[in-house]
């Protein structure tokens, strides 16, 4: 998830793909029952489904457990994720539920190929959602907690694989989901470079991260907003050595964001 994202915007259709290199991801959209009938639901989208897929990853690792219990509230879950309870048409609450459901409804799959052998990877990471409908005059918010319940084969391989950031640079990237996702590719990706520096042209880059720019100008509009989404990355990763270039970046071996003995992050 570090190196193939989820959409960043709102998407027509209710499949999405993104490829980097010899991998490649695929999100399908799920229906949730609703007590009535069963609903579409879009993709997960944009620095919400972001921050509320960190949020599940965080507390199934820090608690060692499959099983993750949400707030009382749509205010409750948002400030345990560094976010503010507004509403609104465009306010947090209305956002927060969508992709909620989202991201419990969905399912994907990953592909890769390593030299001549190819494998393919079906997951729900959500096995199960229990959200509760409140009552006019309810109290207690004790028994009314949302709860997800993680499949075995993805807590398994959270529990090997998390990658370790730091919850409050995630927290100052929360307006974006480019920052994010560059964010969590260097931590991921740093740590590992060699002693010789690695270098990736604006073309690496675009193959990977700017899917979602389209028309004419679509690279020089890719290589002025990941710039832009680098900066903002690198303020909250000051240890990160990275050289933007004409051509590209230069990745330099650094230390990662926190030590792996402690992830707070997945």
């Amino acid at each position: 998830m570090c190196q193939l994202a989820l959409p960043r915007s709102e998407q027509a259709d209710y499949v999405f793909e993104r490829q980097c290199g010899n991998s490649s991801l695929r999100i399908a959209a799920g229906s949730l029952w609703d007590g009535k009938e069963w609903v579409q639901q879009p993709l997960p989208y944009g620095p919400m489904a972001r921050m509320i897929l960190a949020f599940v990853n965080t507390y199934a690792i820090r608690n060692q457990t499959p099983e993750v219990v949400g707030g009382g509230s749509k205010a409750e879950c948002l400030r345990m994720m560094g976010k503010t309870s507004t509403g609104g048409k465009k306010g947090n609450n209305r956002m927060f539920e969508k992709q909620l459901l989202a991201m419990a409804a969905c399912e994907m799959s990953f592909g890769f190929r390593r030299g001549e052998r190819i494998s393919t990877c079906n997951e729900r990471p959500i096995k199960k959602f229990d959200r509760w409908v409140m009552r006019p005059g309810t109290q207690d918010l004790s028994a009314q907690k949302s709860k997800f319940v993680l499949s075995t084969d993805y807590f398994s391989s959270l529990r090997e694989h998390a990658v370790p950031c730091n919850i409050h640079a995630v927290f100052a990237l929360s307006y974006s989901a480019l920052a994010l996702d560059v964010y969590f590719m260097l931590a991921e990706r740093l740590h590992r470079v060699p002693e010789k520096p690695v270098f990736l042209r604006w073309a690496n880059l675009y193959g990977q991260f700017g899917q979602e720019y389209r028309g004419k100008h679509a690279a020089r509009d890719f290589k002025r907003a990941y710039t832009k989404a680098l900066h903002a990355a690198l303020h909250v990763y000051p240890d990160a050595k990275v050289d933007i270039c004409a051509d590209g970046i230069r990745l330099h071996r650094s230390p990662p964001p926190i030590p792996r003995r402690r992830p707070l992050i997945a």
